[in-house]
C-alpha cells in the first residue's frame, strides 16, 4: 500500500510543481531555481547562536537552509523581512531537513543575550530557525564572497547598517541554490513555491 501511495503521490506532486511552475511562467515570475557551481567555503568561520552554542560551517549540511541578514536595532526593512519569513517557516516547521539561518550584521551589539530578547519580542519560533552572530569581519566575508549578499559596515557605533533584503536557499551539499528578493511579491511566491516542493518531496541534491 506504501509503494502504491508514493507511486501515485510523488508524481502528482511533481505534476502539480510544473503546472505551476508553467502558470507563474506566464506571470513573469522566474520558477525555475537558478544553481551555482560552488559550495560555501571559510569553512574556519565559526558563528554563535542566540543560545551560545557553536553553529559552523558544517551545520548546513545535510539541510535544506534558508539564509538572511538582519539586525536588532533595524527599523528598516528587518521587521518586514522577519514577517516574510515567518510566513515561509509557517510551511517548513514540521519538515526536519529544511532550517532558517538569520545572521545579523551588528554583531558587536547584537550578542547572544541581544538575540534572546529579540527572538521572545519578535516571537520567532525556536524550532530550526536559528539567530546566529559572530566575529565582524567573518560574518561580512561569509555574507559578501560565500553567499552573494550586500553588506555594509558602520563605523563609530552606529546602529544603521546597511544590508540586503534578500534571502539565499543552500542545498544540503553547501551549494547556494538561488536567491530571492522576499519582499517582492512574485520572489515570495517563488521561494514559497520551492519549499513547499522541498518539504514534500524531501529530496536532497
Amino acid at each position: 500500500m506504501k509503494k502504491y501511495i508514493e507511486s501515485v503521490y510523488f508524481p502528482l506532486i511533481a505534476g502539480i510543481f510544473i503546472v505551476a511552475g508553467l502558470i507563474l511562467a506566464t506571470e513573469g515570475i522566474k520558477w525555475i531555481p537558478v544553481w551555482r557551481p560552488e559550495k560555501l567555503h571559510y569553512t574556519d568561520i565559526k558563528f554563535i547562536t542566540d543560545d551560545s552554542t557553536r553553529f559552523t560551517i558544517d551545520s548546513f549540511a545535510n539541510k535544506w537552509t534558508i539564509v538572511n541578514l538582519f539586525f536588532t536595532r533595524c527599523g528598516g526593512i528587518c521587521p518586514k523581512l522577519m514577517s516574510a519569513l515567518k510566513q515561509v517557516y509557517k510551511q517548513i516547521q514540521d519538515a526536519s531537513h529544511i532550517q532558517i539561518v538569520s545572521i545579523t550584521v551588528d554583531p558587536d551589539f547584537d550578542r547572544p543575550h541581544i538575540l534572546r530578547k529579540y527572538r521572545k519580542m519578535v516571537k520567532i519560533p525556536k524550532k530550526r530557525w536559528y539567530l546566529l552572530t559572530g566575529h565582524k569581519q567573518d560574518i561580512y566575508r561569509f555574507a559578501i564572497d560565500a553567499l552573494g549578499l550586500f553588506a555594509l559596515d558602520q563605523e563609530n557605533n552606529s546602529p544603521n547598517f546597511i544590508h540586503s533584503e534578500e534571502v539565499v536557499l543552500i542545498d544540503p551539499r553547501g551549494r547556494v541554490l538561488d536567491t530571492y528578493d522576499i519582499l517582492d511579491n512574485k520572489d515570495r511566491i517563488r521561494l514559497m513555491l520551492h519549499v513547499w516542493f522541498l518539504k514534500n518531496t524531501k529530496q536532497s541534491q
